[in-house]
């Protein structure tokens, strides 16, 4: 498998003479037992192919050669890797990974061949879509946060290209992603404690009022307060368990496992569980959803943001998103000082850092309580415990 060097002669349309020379490496047997021959060349001297000839020998050693092919990035995305993952992803997931790609990345990138995406061309391409958004559509720019997500999209599809061996490595493991620099996010719209009281009670004859008091009480996506059963609430603990979820794909509405795919336990206030408890007893039919509408079926999760917003509509509240209500839900507890831990918990968030990197614009108005219970501390008569200067150790290091 060492291979040789070969030296042709070529000869331009006006007769002049030039030397190439090329690096041929002996592959494997083909499964028909054939002999094959892999030609790298166009070099102008003989040690240039010899680098490439050794280079060549060992990845072939190490199991780490590619052969060079002219598949598309979009050939490859839509004829193959979004058959492969299908079946390991859930419908929702799946389907923004084919929408993403197909109307973001591919307008950008389809065209280039697998072996000539680079990392600066995937880094530039991140900075076009996010200048002029999609190709194929209005043209609007996208967020920080959309290209940060249609990057991670993409390292996947990569990545499973590098372990089917069309690639050597992933190029997007060495691009650069938009980030924010001095620039913060936009902050996430909710209501005021007063405004969601209001609300709420103006709201409350609506057939639909219950999601909306659900999402706004426990912290709940909108897929979680339609997927609930009344298997999954228990009146007499005041607790409901957070253990599916129905969501929205290619217009098709399934049920599947909550977002991180673990279920939760939420505890109710008084007044949730109050009137969970007297619809209960109305109904006898523990697979039942909780959230039902007009025609006692339960709604399509853009049905329900619709009404919604109609609801919002009818008082002189400033508008929000139904998931608005669960930004309301953190915001408000965590200036009411709940533990972010406690706050990250009802939530569903993967972790208490998650929450803080998410709700961090609520913590600084915290701060300033902080510090006026610390000086509550010392101006109560309680000293506190110092240490001399001779208990301090004389080796920093110890």
């Amino acid at each position: 498998m060492k291979g040789h060097i070969h030296r042709r002669e070529l000869i331009n349309v006006k007769g002049k003479k030039s030397v190439r020379w090329y690096a041929v490496i002996d592959l494997p047997r083909g499964p028909n037992g054939k002999r094959r021959q892999k030609w790298h060349g166009g070099f102008h001297t003989r040690r240039e192919a010899d680098l490439a000839r050794a280079d060549v020998v060992n990845k072939l050693k190490h199991g780490t050669y590619v052969e060079h092919t002219s598949l598309t990035l979009e050939q490859w995305v839509t004829g193959t890797w979004l058959t492969l993952i299908e079946p390991q992803l859930k419908p929702s997931t799946f389907h923004s990974y084919k929408r993403n790609m197909e109307i973001h990345v591919l307008p950008h990138l389809g065209h280039v061949r697998l072996m000539n995406l680079t990392p600066h061309l995937l880094t530039s391409a991140y900075a076009e879509i996010m200048a002029t958004g999609r190709k194929r559509g209005n043209g609007s720019s996208l967020s920080i946060t959309t290209v940060q997500y249609l990057h991670t999209t993409l390292h996947r599809a990569l990545v499973d290209a590098v372990t089917s061996g069309l690639l050597e490595s992933n190029p997007a493991s060495r691009a650069k992603v938009p980030r924010y620099s001095g620039i913060l996010p936009k902050e996430q719209r909710c209501w005021s404690a007063e405004e969601l009281a209001h609300f709420l009670e103006a709201t409350d004859p609506h057939p639909l009022s219950l999601a909306w008091r659900l999402a706004a009480m426990t912290g709940m996506r909108r897929g979680e307060v339609l997927g609930l059963r009344w298997k999954d609430v228990d009146v007499t603990r005041q607790q409901l368990t957070v253990a599916r979820t129905l969501v929205s794909a290619g217009g098709v509405v399934a049920e599947s496992t909550p977002k991180n795919g673990k279920t939760r336990v939420v505890d109710l206030d008084d007044g949730t569980a109050a009137l969970l408890s007297g619809r209960s007893l109305r109904n006898s039919d523990p697979d039942a959803r909780v959230v039902l509408g007009t025609d006692h079926q339960s709604p399509k999760p853009d049905s329900l943001s619709r009404a919604f917003r109609t609801a919002i509509a009818s008082t002189d509240l400033d508008p929000i998103r139904f998931h608005d209500l669960r930004h309301t839900h953190a915001t408000l507890s965590l200036a009411a000082g709940v533990p972010i831990r406690v706050v990250a918990e009802r939530l569903g968030h993967s972790s208490p850092a998650f929450t803080l990197r998410r709700y961090a614009h609520v913590l600084p108005g915290m701060q300033a309580q902080a510090a006026e219970q610390f000086a509550a501390l010392l101006r109560s008569g309680e000293k506190p415990h110092l240490l001399r200067p001779s208990q301090f150790s004389s080796n920093p290091g110890r």
